[in-house]
């Protein structure tokens, strides 16, 4: 299996991390695809997303991987991936990346306490 590549999960929370073939070949090693981020709508608003965003961002810092990700959500959803370090990359559709290593702008009190465990 590539590195961080398929499935990831927190209780409810889940998403796939994937290699593009839409990218450039000389890039696929360093950069992954997160795909499909869901949270069942009666789990959501428990942090279980945040969680597993958390783990997700730690990975991709270890292994120095820039994620992308596509957004069908609007403005909250871009937030929430903003405070994890996403940044809009495309406006339509609206395209958004984290650069390994990079620092959330502005953490709510359930980020915090999960930051501090790391």
């Amino acid at each position: 299996m590539d590195v961080m590549t398929g499935k990831r999960e927190h209780e409810t929370a889940s998403c796939n991390l994937v290699v593009s073939n839409a990218l450039p070949l000389g890039m696929r090693r360093k950069v992954r695809e997160l795909h499909a981020l869901i949270v069942p709508e009666q789990d959501r608003n428990k942090g279980y997303a945040s969680q597993l965003l958390h783990d997700v961002c730690r990975e991709a810092d270890e292994h120095g991987m820039t994620l992308f990700l596509s957004v069908d959500g609007g403005e909250k959803l871009i937030a929430f991936y903003t405070r994890w370090g996403f940044q809009p990359i495309q406006a339509k559709p609206v395209l958004m990346a984290r650069m390994a290593g990079a620092t959330p702008r502005t953490l709510k009190p359930i980020s915090q306490a999960l930051a501090a465990l790391h």
